[in-house]
Formats: structure tokens, sequence, C-alpha cells
């Protein structure tokens, strides 16, 4: 008799999505924002949103990471407190420090402000992660897209300006693009 090839692949499959799921949750916040921010689309949209919009770049990625680990949104403004007022004592601070010393010519020195400056970050995203730990895993049937989509225009719209929202949603779907979609659905 032959071998039924098509159980053998969709069992392949479920082994493969179960250990991207493995190691999808145990991927802290710092490792899943190096992962995500070189992806396609993701580092220029995230600095457009900040530059342009006043959003925080580890809070977008943070939040990301918030979805895919399946948090519950509803308490996810309460998560962000504590990281916004370090960030606004320490993370933007030290960038306003960084930009004013790009235009001096002193490439040390603007080094290590960015050096500093992500090194805040870090503690920030750390800051979060913990927050978000907190909070319990909930199931969800919505695509991952419009999960990150829903949360990021909420966070948007608590704490940013201007036209965000077209670059908001395309972030949502570059994010949902770059983590495998059998982790997500």
């Amino acid at each position: 008799m032959g071998r039924d090839y098509t159980r053998v692949g969709r069992r392949q499959g479920e082994v493969k999505a179960l250990e991207s799921e493995k190691r999808l949750a145990e991927q802290g916040l710092w490792e899943f924002a190096l992962a995500q921010y070189p992806r396609p689309g993701v580092e220029a949209l995230c600095l457009e949103l900040q530059d342009e919009h006043g959003l925080d770049v580890p809070v977008l990625l943070a939040l990301a990471w918030a979805v895919v680990q399946h948090r519950a949104p509803a308490e996810f403004d309460r998560c962000l407190q504590a990281a916004l007022c370090f960030a606004g004592s320490h993370v933007y601070p030290l960038r306003a420090l960084r930009r004013r010393a790009k235009p001096l010519g002193n490439p040390s020195f603007y080094e290590a402000l960015k050096k500093a400056e992500l090194a805040a970050e870090r503690v920030q995203l750390r800051i979060l992660e913990e927050a978000f730990g907190t909070l319990p895993v909930v199931a969800s049937t919505e695509p991952v897209s419009t999960r990150l989509t829903c949360v990021l225009e909420e966070y948007a719209r608590r704490h940013g300006s201007g036209a965000w929202q077209a670059k908001v949603v395309r972030l949502a779907a570059c994010l949902a693009a770059n983590v495998p979609s059998e982790i997500l659905e």
C-alpha cells in the first residue's frame, strides 16, 4: 500500500507551526523588536510615525509584540503609562541631544548619544515587556493584521497628531506580513 503523503505533509506543517509558535512565544520583546525593525517597510514607517506624528517607535513595536503574544488589548493603555513616562524623562531628551549633535560634525559624540538613546529605548522595552507580561492571554479569531491595525490606531488616536491613519494601516500590514501566518491566525 502507498503512503498517504498528504497527511504526512499536513503533519509536518503542523509540527513546523507548533515549533514556530513556541519560538515566538519564547521570544522576548527586545528580540522581537530587533527582528521586526529592519524588515521591509517597518523601519521607515516607524520613523515617519515618530518624526511626523509624535508616536513612539518602541511603543509601536511593543504593541505589535503584545498582539502577537495574544495579550488582552483592553489593558494596553495602562501598560504604556510607565514606559511613556520613562521615555519622556530619558529617551526623548537623549534623542533631542543626538539630533542637535548631528550637525556639529563630531561623529564620536553623535555615536555616543545614539548608543545612549538605544540603551534607554532598551530599558523602555523592558518596562513594556514586564507590563504586557502581566496581561492575560486571550484567543482571537480576527486576522493579525486587523488586530494590529485596531491596536495601533487606538494608540495613535490617543497619542499621535496629524494624518497618521494610512501609515498606521501600512505598518500593521508590514508587521503582520513579517510574522509567520500559522502563528497568528
